[in-house]
C-alpha cells in the first residue's frame, strides 16, 4: 500500500482536528464538513491511484529497458555469428582453391609419370634393338669368318 507523503499527512492531521470540532456543531457547518471529508477521501483515493499508476509505469519502463538491453545483446551476438560465418566461408573457399591446386598438381604428376613410363619403354625397346643389332653383327662376323 503506498504511503502518504509527509506534507499531505500533516494537512490531514490538522484537518481531522478541525473536523472533529465541527462535527459536534452539526447544521450547515456539519454539511460542509461532510463534503470536505468526502472531497478529502476522493483526493486520497486519487493520490493512491496516481501512485499506483506511477509504480506500474516505472515497472513497465524498467522492463522495457531490460528488453532493450537484451535486444542489444542478441544483436551483438548475431553480428559475431555473422562475422564467424563469413570467416568460415572464406576458409572453405581457400580450402577449395587449395584442393583444386592439389588436383591439378596431381594430374601433372600423373602425366609426367606416364611420359616417364613411355620413355622407359622406348629406352628398353632401343636397348633391345641395340642388343639385336650387336647379336646380328656378331653372327655376321662369325659366319663370315668360317
Amino acid at each position: 500500500m503506498p504511503t502518504v507523503p509527509p506534507n499531505c499527512r500533516r494537512r490531514l492531521i490538522s484537518w481531522k482536528k478541525v473536523s472533529s470540532q465541527t462535527s459536534r456543531q452539526g447544521g450547515a457547518l456539519g454539511k460542509v464538513k461532510d463534503i470536505a471529508d468526502a472531497q478529502q477521501q476522493r483526493g486520497l483515493n486519487n493520490l493512491k491511484y496516481g501512485v499506483s499508476i506511477s509504480v506500474q509505469l516505472n515497472e513497465a519502463v524498467t522492463s522495457s529497458a531490460e528488453m532493450i538491453r537484451d535486444t542489444r545483446e542478441v544483436d551483438n551476438r548475431s553480428q559475431a555469428i555473422a562475422a564467424a560465418a563469413e570467416e568460415m566461408v572464406a576458409s572453405v573457399n581457400e580450402i577449395s582453391r587449395n584442393t583444386e591446386s592439389a588436383a591439378e598438381e596431381s594430374r601433372q604428376a600423373r602425366t609426367t609419370a606416364e611420359q616417364g613410363i613411355q620413355a622407359a619403354e622406348r629406352a628398353e625397346i632401343e636397348q633391345v634393338s641395340l642388343y639385336s643389332k650387336d647379336v646380328l653383327r656378331l653372327l655376321d662376323e662369325l659366319l663370315s669368318s668360317r
